[in-house]
């Protein structure tokens, strides 16, 4: 997994590669462990990501990644279905049909 997301040092905001300038002008640190990040967004054999400037990626910062690209990803959502379920209780089976969710409104988690 390439980090798509990271928080710009001055707003605090979350900034997606392609919104920043490339190299280290982007001014953006890894929302996991704080390091310097370089946006790397002008070539075309690789997928655009940021990379860490002193540090290895971590499996903290890879599941911060994972967390903000999911907070993006259902910012677009219109609806959400949650599925049919079935289990049983004291003998009893109970079932719930699948259930569409309409979304009035979402944002973006800051911490």
């Amino acid at each position: 997994m390439l980090i798509e997301y990271a928080i710009d040092k001055d707003t605090k905001k979350i900034m997606h590669v392609d919104s920043v300038p490339n190299g280290a002008k982007c001014n953006c640190i890894c929302k996991a462990c704080n390091d310097e990040l370089t946006a790397r967004n002008g070539g075309t054999q690789r997928q655009h990501h940021f990379a860490h400037r002193n540090f290895v990626e971590s499996r903290p910062c890879l599941m911060t990644q994972l967390h903000l690209a999911m907070q993006h990803y259902f910012l677009s959502l219109a609806e959400i279905v949650i599925p049919p379920e079935e289990f049983e209780y004291h003998g009893v089976v109970l079932k719930t049909p699948p259930v569409k969710v309409s979304v009035l409104s979402s944002r973006l988690e800051q911490r």
